[in-house]
């Protein structure tokens, strides 16, 4: 255990100043001055320290007079004592007042101070610590050290505390070099003046050691505490506590140091210690099987981790109540083993009773709940049961509004989640009632200039476009980048992509040149934050080329979507997306342009891309497959168009729905191939599905 220095001051120091008291001459106790400072005594060796400065302050001029400015028995004592209660009190500047007034009379004399001057010298050192005052407070610190060490104050039950304000001092400058070597001159005289085979040598080589592990010193930490290992192993019993302090943080600096053979081992060594210590039946055993199992379950050797995880709930259900939180803490890992082993109804068993244990000792706001109730809910989405995953939600929902309200900021963070939840299982509609909710919730609570309200909108935003709702999605963009604009401002990088997005959407819309004027804006706060040589530049120009082409102005175009795809080559990957498009992009153009054979073979080239990089259910593809068959149907290849659009029918089906404003496009194009090969009634039930399915997510224009 590390000293405090002002311990000093209750042992040896106050026997000093005792001794001198009662020399003073006896004219002082006329004045109660005796009494006084007796009294102002019994304070601080009760830690009563802002009495004692009251009573001691006002004796100072009296004995000054009395016995002189540079009296070394009466006045630097009594000055030495002041400053101790005052800094003690908290009042720094009185403190250094003093006990540097003290520190002149001995300087004066050409002494010392003996233990009355080491404690002006501390107090003062650590007054200018304090003050940050890091130059004198070095020169103090360090003077006090070779006092203490040059008058053989070593027997001092308090004397190796003094090195503490000197490591306190560079660490305080950040000078570990100093600081470390600190350490070792404390060392070298605990082991000059001790013995090296001594406790107190083992109990500062220890704090050296966590010392170096606090600051990152790994292989020295490691160094110094097997140090410390061997010296208890020789000094100690058989086991003791000491000794697992010691391998508990070896081990843990094997861990940091990746060193698994060497800390199983110690794991071992930790658990027959303890074993030898407690017994084998103990909750303490029972912690360092726990340990082992989590060892190997963290490098993924899941059946020893099994065998040590049992174990120890064994011992834990025999000592432990049945509701303990070790108890739901080991069940939990427990559980996570078996799920990696994909034995999931004991996985399952696990979890459910960790579960109910949470139920029994946490509300549904604190950490220990969630944790189970997020395993239990990972559990049913692996799983795929999705009845019982919502199930679970709308309990754990059901919990908060009973805790916190159904207009509480908790009960918001639920819906949102919940809305997410809903999202990515498909189910939009609920999705959409849970988001909104939370941010009505969230907009009543924090006001309509938060951040909470924004990611809300942000996701609201995120499902309306996803399904092809643009009136909706560009409202709650809108609001979103009302936020960011009343937050951080339009110059940041993020308001540019706010911008982008709504670009993109007008361009969803055909509001064309809406799209375009946005998507300028865009690229402008692009080129200011990141550079034209970011990916993101690149994205927006090929975005600019597309609003040009949906503007028929496809000589305008081709620059644009030409320079997206030099920006590609130089900044993104091969397998990245961002190619296929961009060439599928350019191959409209070149089609629009009556190129023929050039788009033809671009839309080929993406198409491949497509398939390699990305698979056959890549989201993008159906638009590459809809874009070369609009080639063939304008170049009279009916069937070979026909059956392309089909194909990408299945696929927006798939990933988008029935309802989704680019399974209408596809209907449509359909619909047309049906026309030109005079096939007219089959034509007219795929434009009449097409214009129901774009009056329900665009609306009459």
């Amino acid at each position: 255990m590390r000293h405090q220095f002002y311990t000093i001051i209750k042992h040896g120091v106050l026997l000093v100043l005792f001794a001198k008291l009662m020399a003073m001459p006896a004219k002082a106790q006329e004045f109660d001055i005796m009494q006084d400072l007796a009294t102002a005594l019994e304070h601080i060796q009760n830690e009563r320290f802002g009495p004692a400065a009251q009573l001691l302050e006002p004796l100072l001029p009296f004995i000054e007079m009395e016995y002189g400015s540079y009296n070394l028995d009466n006045y630097a004592p009594i000055l030495v004592m002041t400053g101790t209660a005052f800094f003690r009190d908290g009042q720094y500047e009185k403190a250094g007042t003093y006990t540097k007034e003290a520190i002149d009379i001995y300087e004066h004399h050409g002494i010392s101070g003996g233990v009355l001057g080491v404690v002006a010298l501390r107090i003062y050192g650590m007054v200018k610590l304090h003050a940050q005052e890091f130059e004198e407070a070095e020169t103090t610190i360090l003077r006090m050290i070779d006092i203490s060490e040059s008058e053989g104050f070593h027997d001092d039950p308090d004397f190796y505390g003094i090195y503490d304000d000197a490591i306190a001092l560079y660490s305080a400058i950040e000078d570990p070099d100093k600081e470390i070597g600190i350490w070792y001159r404390m060392l070298e005289q605990l082991e000059g003046h001790k013995g090296r085979f001594s406790f107190e040598y083992a109990l500062q080589l220890y704090n050296f050691g966590i010392h170096l592990l606090n600051i990152e010193s790994y292989e020295q930490a490691k160094e110094v505490l097997l140090e410390t290992l061997d010296i208890e192993r020789q000094i100690m019993d058989a086991c003791s506590s000491d000794m697992l302090f010691t391998m508990r943080e070896i081990s843990n600096l094997y861990s940091i140091l990746e060193e698994p053979d060497n800390q199983i081992g110690m794991l071992y060594e930790i658990r027959d210690c303890q074993g030898h210590i407690s017994g084998k039946e103990s909750i303490e055993y029972a912690i360092t099987l726990f340990n082992i199992g989590n060892f190997y379950s963290e490098n993924e050797m899941y059946h020893e981790a099994v065998g040590y995880f049992q174990e120890t709930l064994t011992i834990e259900r025999e000592v432990l109540d049945a509701a303990d939180l070790s108890l739901q803490m080991t069940l939990i890992e427990l559980g996570n083993v078996y799920m990696m082993m994909d034995e999931h109804e004991k996985a399952f068993e696990l979890y459910q009773e960790a579960y109910d244990i949470a139920m029994q000792n946490y509300g549904p706001e604190e950490d220990g709940f969630y944790e189970a109730y997020r395993l239990l809910l990972d559990y049913y989405e692996v799983m795929d049961d999705v009845e019982m995953f919502f199930s679970l939600r709308i309990e754990a929902k059901g919990f908060i509004a009973e805790a916190f309200g159904e207009e509480s900021a908790e009960y918001a963070l639920q819906l949102y989640y919940l809305g997410i939840d809903y999202f990515n299982y498909g189910m939009y509609e609920e999705a959409e009632t849970a988001l909104l909710k939370a941010a009505d919730i969230e907009r009543d609570l924090f006001g309509d200039v938060s951040v909470d309200y924004q990611v809300t909108k942000i996701n609201l935003y995120n499902l309306y476009e996803h399904l092809g709702k643009y009136r909706q999605a560009e409202q709650a963009l809108l609001e979103v980048m009302r936020i960011e604009e009343a937050l951080n401002g339009t110059e940041h990088a993020t308001y540019g992509d706010y911008l982008f997005n709504l670009g993109q959407l007008y361009l969803n819309m055909y509001q064309n040149q809406l799209g375009l004027d946005t998507l300028k804006q865009s690229l402008d706060n692009t080129l200011s934050n990141l550079g034209e040589d970011h990916p993101d530049y690149g994205l927006v120009a090929f975005e600019i080329g597309r609003a040009y082409y949906q503007m028929g102005r496809y000589t305008d175009a081709m620059p644009w979507i030409e320079l997206s795809i030099e920006n590609a080559n130089l900044t993104l990957p091969e397998e990245d997306e961002a190619h296929g498009i961009r060439l599928g992009g350019l191959a409209v153009v070149l089609e629009e342009l009556g190129r023929y054979s050039e788009a033809r073979e671009l839309y080929y080239t993406a198409i491949e891309h497509s398939r390699t990089h990305q698979g056959d259910d890549y989201g993008n593809l159906s638009t590459r497959l809809n874009n070369l068959a609009r080639l063939y149907l304008d170049t009279g290849r009916h069937e070979r168009a026909l059956a392309l659009f089909n194909e990408s029918l299945g696929l927006l089906e798939d990933q988008l729905g029935k309802s989704h404003s680019s399974y209408a496009v596809t209907l449509a194009n359909i619909a047309a191939t049906y026309e030109a090969m005079g096939r007219y009634n089959e034509a007219q039930g795929f434009y009449t599905e097409a214009m129901q399915i774009q009056l329900n997510t665009v609306g009459e224009e």
